[in-house]
């Protein structure tokens, strides 16, 4: 009677067990990814933060093999798409309530530049990140340097108080390429002084030479693509193929007061006698103009790739939410916009 008792217990116990180890549905799973927002201990983390810490909140708790393989292919998924797989994934197994796919589009939570609804962005490529935010610069989750009183500490500056380049940045950057060559994304507060931004992504850009600036437009989030001066900007105009005309050389200088719309070559404009000079935030003057420029000189011929170049330039102070908007317009009617440090 007693070793039929402890048979029992022993039964009892391993089916006990065997409750505890059941395998975790794909419902589950995919419940867990849904809710993973609403976590009390996530769902006031710092933005730059929270992406890092979910990852850490579902490695722990989701066990289920195929809800694992959303996460996985999430994360490797175009930023566009992100959104999209988990609501087809939360479709199939049939959870309905899924408040994470509103986060799961790139730039959610954070606080980008907004252009005119109807100004063209580019599509956001996948791509590492980089936040700049009014406290810190970060990078892929990881904060790099603080930012304090829209400045970084001149001690981070490659050079000092005057430097361009932030030394612990442009480490980080070398050794991430290795890993990841990109290209990179820049999520930058509107806040953020123009030269701020300058540091941060002339810091990277020997590791990452894609650089897309993310801004919204509208609802619709898209990028500026941009490039950066090799050289100091050229005081003249480059030398034309022989019986070639020279390059106009577009420059888009944005001051403390005014908008300037001139050209290296002086056939579009100087800075004495600019083409057009508007408030610093015109955004359609500025785009109407750069569009009448290219329509009058290349409409129906070949335009050579010297033309399809603006550098755009700006004041220290100028805030991002001023500056990028005017990329935008810019790479609408001339497509490589090259930003340069400005009044220097």
């Amino acid at each position: 009677m007693k070793r039929l008792a402890l048979a029992l217990v022993l039964v009892v116990l391993l089916a006990a067990c065997g409750s505890k180890n059941t395998e975790q549905s794909f419902r589950e799973g995919m419940a867990l990814i849904c809710k993973v927002g609403e976590d009390p201990d996530l769902a006031h983390a710092n933005p730059v933060e929270r992406q890092a810490a979910m990852s850490r909140w579902l490695d722990e708790r989701v066990t289920n093999a195929r809800a694992r393989k959303v996460i996985a292919a999430v994360g490797e998924a175009n930023p566009q798409d992100r959104a999209r797989l988990i609501r087809e994934a939360a479709g199939e197994a049939g959870v309905t309530d899924c408040p994470i796919v509103a986060e799961a589009a790139p730039g959610a939570g954070l606080e980008l530049p907004t252009v005119p609804g109807d100004v063209a962005l580019a599509e956001v490529p996948e791509g590492v990140t980089m936040v700049i935010t009014a406290t810190a610069i970060v990078v892929e989750g990881e904060q790099i340097v603080a930012v304090r009183d829209g400045a970084v500490d001149p001690s981070e500056l490659d050079g000092g108080a005057r430097g361009m380049k932030v030394t612990r940045l442009e480490k980080f950057a070398g050794a991430l390429a290795a890993q990841d060559p990109g290209p990179m994304l820049v999520a930058v507060a509107p806040g953020t002084p123009y030269r701020v931004l300058m540091q941060a992504l002339y810091s990277v850009k020997g590791s990452y030479q894609a650089l897309h600036v993310l801004a919204r437009a509208g609802d619709a989030l898209g990028a500026v693509s941009l490039t950066l001066p090799t050289a100091p900007l050229a005081s003249g105009v480059l030398a034309p193929a022989p019986d070639a005309e020279p390059p106009v050389q577009m420059v888009l200088a944005i001051t403390q007061r005014h908008a300037l719309l001139w050209s290296l070559s002086g056939t579009e404009g100087t800075l004495r006698q600019p083409a057009l000079t508007v408030a610093p935030d015109d955004v359609t003057r500025v785009r109407a103009a750069l569009a009448d420029i290219a329509k009058r000189r290349w409409e129906g011929r070949a335009r050579p790739d010297e033309d399809r170049r603006i550098v755009v330039m700006a004041d220290a102070t100028q805030p991002a939410a001023i500056v990028v908007p005017m990329m935008a317009a810019a790479r609408e009617s001339f497509p490589d916009v090259v930003l340069s440090t400005g009044f220097e």
